[in-house]
């Protein structure tokens, strides 16, 4: 029974894996395709993407609780042992970011762009699609499960745990914080910060 947990464990995995690259690509697009048009296709990725996110998850929760109760195949695995704490801790986080953050950008973005005709994106549109909460947080869960499979296959103790999941952490809002420069929602390195005036990145503004 649990080399059955262990493939289904596995299987969630592979498919969050997955459907988290997936979702973090078509976010990215979308901060940089030209069109409405393309922004509407770009969106509709997403919303394909959260019909599999769900039951992943649900299949990890499930075989790995069981895995843990049963104590793994060696009885080596416990309730308290540092990783298992520190993965649950970080599969709740997700569990409440992805839904409320990344998904509801996600589907505030798609309704925006069915509201607005063809052509350029531009206006309040542009600003919604490059909004900073929704890149760190894609960012964040991308880096989070990396740290996920980490405590997975190495089985760090508490501390371990901990510095590995504060590491992907930190990583992530460095690329995040890169990203956003180079969509001109953050000023260069160096320069005070202004205010985000929607307008593509190299643009040149109307007199």
């Amino acid at each position: 029974m649990y080399d059955v947990a262990l493939f289904v464990h596995l299987l969630g995995v592979v498919l969050l894996v997955g459907a988290v690259a997936t979702t973090l690509v078509a976010t990215l697009r979308a901060q940089t395709v030209a069109t409405v048009q393309e922004l509407r296709s770009v969106t509709a990725v997403t919303k394909k993407i959260d019909m599999v996110i769900g039951p992943a998850m649900l299949l990890i929760l499930a075989a790995g609780l069981y895995m843990v109760a049963v104590g793994g195949d060696d009885g080596g695995i416990t309730w308290s042992s540092g990783w298992v704490d520190v993965a649950l801790v970080i599969f709740l986080v997700m569990a409440v970011l992805g839904p409320t953050v990344e998904a509801g950008h996600a589907k505030r973005l798609m309704a925006a762009a069915a509201q607005v005709p063809d052509g350029p994106v531009q206006g309040d549109l542009d600003r919604l699609r490059r909004n900073a909460t929704a890149v760190y947080v894609s960012f964040f869960g991308a880096s989070q499960i990396l740290a996920f499979l980490y405590l997975m296959s190495n089985k760090p103790g508490l501390v371990g745990s901990l510095v590995a999941c504060a590491i992907a952490a930190v990583i992530s809002a460095v690329l995040a914080a890169w990203r956003l420069r180079s969509l001109g929602v953050l000023p260069p390195v160096g320069l005070p910060e202004g205010p985000d005036t929607g307008a593509a990145p190299g643009a040149t503004p109307a007199a």
